[in-house]
């Protein structure tokens, strides 16, 4: 599982970025259910501005390895 807390640096049309991982737990009946990485974005780590549209599960980029469950 990708923790909240991890950094990513990258550079991004030339400007270096250092950006966090955060994920959208799945929430049924007011309980989080165990993740399932449904959704994924960037975060820029000093504006907090989400960097990426994220992916829902089952539509992930093919480069990505997938969770093992």
């Amino acid at each position: 599982m990708i923790e909240p807390t991890t950094q990513i640096t990258a550079v991004l049309a030339g400007t270096n970025i250092v950006s966090t991982v955060r994920e959208s737990p799945c929430w049924r009946y007011n309980r989080p259910l165990q993740s399932d990485f449904s959704k994924v974005h960037l975060f820029d780590a000093k504006t907090e501005r989400r960097l990426s549209a994220g992916w829902k599960k089952g539509s992930e980029p093919s480069s990505l390895p997938r969770p093992v469950n």
